[in-house]
């Protein structure tokens, strides 16, 4: 970049922070996509979770119904689905839902496998029990057949639930894993632009800043001396007036080759235009970037009301183990005043509540695995929300961004201002040389120090041009302006 004038120098920077920004971008794009991937697998697990505890709840209720007639001595009024094909478990488990489970849940597939079997003699039994010749039989069948068949079917559910639970374990842990690590990532690149950024700062104002002010003060002193030297020879002005008019030729020459030098400058002040347009590009993508994490946050937190409402199931649950509870209790007391004729019916009150109080720990157990999946939602939520204010500070960095090229947009501006400047002020240092040119001997030594002055002026003109432009056009119109003036010099001598 030494030998590269201004506007390529900012334009390469500017290019540099924009790739940055543009792999930042990509980054963000990748993880969001994975982040989507890990959300869709998790609402997946969740709606299995629901769908399996609402088919746990249906037949506890189911049991509990027949139960109900069994205690009231109404079998023949029994109204159950006994077709295990029909009842909701059924048509989840005969349905191609069953395959997608196990596809999905590899571990599953033996433990549905074997829930078959009891959940159809659960049905069956109860066709068994409206068959019955009598109550006794009747409540035998249940006792023997439908109890324990349910017994198996809910240990079977709970260690479905449970792998399903450590499915979801395992699909927030890699969402949280990913997430870390893109931070990690985005960190480590957003630190690396911070530092080039504050290189090129550096670069810069080193190369451009110190260096024009050091012409600048080198070309005020030499104009100082020249100043001297013109009130010293201001005695002689007639004599020189012939030798005005013969360098205006000269004159044009150079005030042209300084026009081109301040055209080059206005074209360089164009490109750092055309650098401040893309960077409010960069701007507005990644704006884009950042309204696409906030609708991924709204989806996040709608899975988070869906957990919301299996908790309320679950309340609905335990609210009914626990009525049947108190109705158990009440039925226990009044066996309790129907003395030896209420004896029977005070097992059968005691088996009520037995299996009241199991569902209710249950529907407790159930309701700490849903507390817990719970849990794994909201941390899903805070991730997300968390992967949102980074691609808000990626923004805020853009608009940083934009904010720095605009500022070298105005000081490109600036020095074009100061070309102009410069140029007339060579013009009228080109007329004092000229003009020494054509002065007599006793003037000679005046001449000779206002020629080396001017010498030294041109070198500093020569450092600017160096400065502004690399073009082989604008370098070689100047050092043609200088030899001109040095042939001139020397003819004059």
């Amino acid at each position: 970049m030494i030998n590269l004038d201004l506007g390529k120098k900012i334009i390469i920077g500017t290019g540099i922070l924009i790739v940055i920004l543009l792999f930042i971008i990509v980054i963000s794009a990748v993880s969001s996509r994975s982040l989507r991937k890990g959300l869709a697998n998790m609402d997946h697990v969740n709606h299995l979770q629901l769908t399996l505890i609402q088919r746990l709840s249906d037949h506890l209720s189911w049991v509990n119904a027949v139960e109900t007639s069994l205690v009231n001595n109404d079998v023949a009024n029994l109204d159950v689905q006994t077709d295990y094909h029909l009842c909701a478990f059924g048509k989840w488990f005969y349905s191609d839902n069953l395959t997608d489970t196990e596809k999905f849940i590899p571990e599953l597939k033996p433990i549905l496998g074997n829930m078959e079997e009891p959940h159809k003699q659960l049905h069956e039994s109860v066709i068994a029990i409206k068959k019955a010749a009598s109550l006794d039989e009747a409540k035998s069948v249940f006792a023997s057949q439908t109890v324990p068949n349910l017994d198996k079917l809910k240990g079977m559910f709970k260690e479905a639930i449970n792998l399903a639970q450590k499915k979801d374990d395992e699909v927030s842990a890699n969402i949280a894993n990913n997430t870390r690590n893109t931070k990690i990532a985005m960190n480590i690149i957003s630190l690396i632009a911070i530092i080039i950024a504050i290189f090129i700062s550096v670069y810069l104002f080193v190369n451009v800043v110190l260096n024009l002010k050091k012409v600048i003060q080198k070309l005020s002193e030499t104009t100082f001396q020249i100043t001297n030297a013109i009130s010293y020879i201001s005695q002689s002005s007639q004599a020189l007036a012939q030798g005005a008019n013969d360098q205006a030729t000269s004159l044009e020459e150079t005030t042209a080759s300084l026009k081109e030098l301040a055209d080059l400058t206005q074209k360089n002040s164009d490109e750092a235009d055309k650098a401040n347009d893309l960077t409010h590009e960069v701007s507005t993508i990644a704006s884009k970037g950042n309204q696409s994490m906030e609708q991924m946050a709204m989806a996040v937190a709608e899975i988070q009301t869906s957990s919301d409402e299996i908790s309320k199931i679950i309340k609905i649950i335990d609210d009914i183990s626990f009525q049947t509870n108190i109705l158990s209790l009440n039925a226990a007391v009044e066996a309790a005043r129907a003395g030896e004729a209420g004896k029977g019916f005070s097992v059968v009150a005691n088996e009520v509540r037995n299996l009241a109080q199991r569902s209710a720990n249950a529907a407790r157990e159930i309701a700490n695995m849903i507390e817990t999946s719970k849990n794994k939602t909201d941390m899903g939520v805070k991730n997300s929300k968390e992967v949102a204010e980074i691609l808000k500070e990626i923004h805020d960095k853009s608009n940083e961004v934009t904010t720095f090229v605009d500022r070298i947009t105005q000081l490109s501006k600036q020095q074009n201002a100061g070309i102009k400047e410069i140029n007339t002020a060579i013009s009228t240092i080109d007329k004092v040389t000229q003009a020494n040119a054509a002065s007599s001997e006793e003037e000679a030594a005046s001449a000779e120090e206002l020629s080396a002055q001017a010498q030294v002026l041109q070198h500093v003109v020569e450092q600017i041009s160096e400065l502004v432009c690399s073009d082989l056009n604008c370098k070689e119109v100047f050092k043609k302006t200088k030899t001109k003036n040095t042939d001139e010099d020397e003819n004059f001598a």
